[in-house]
């Protein structure tokens, strides 16, 4: 799955379409989309297709899908608001009158 996030990143950075993807990798538009969205684990000869036409290293484009992996694992973490375990206080009723 992150390395079709990492995919679509790429081409939506370009503001190419999956047809555009498509015909510079060679590969049918609609596997570009089943990528892109998760449903296949294409191999190492479709990875370096699309990392060749992004002009990038294969390398590049899995450091992409990390990063990916990163960006999920950081927006799925809890948010803390400060206090004791992230729960907030009610501070009202310290108030003064």
């Amino acid at each position: 799955m992150a390395f079709g996030r990492a995919v679509r990143f790429e081409r939506e950075r370009r503001n190419w379409r999956q047809e555009d993807l498509a015909r510079a990798a060679h590969i049918d538009r609609s596997y570009v989309g089943r990528i892109e969205r998760g449903e296949v684990d294409c191999g190492l000869s479709i990875q370096e297709k699309l990392a060749s036409a992004f002009g990038i290293t294969l390398g590049e484009l899995l450091r992409g899908a990390d990063e990916e992996v990163e960006r999920r694992r950081r927006r799925l973490q809890p948010r803390s608001h400060g206090g004791a375990g992230g729960v907030e206080r009610d501070t009202s009723a310290h108030l003064p009158r």
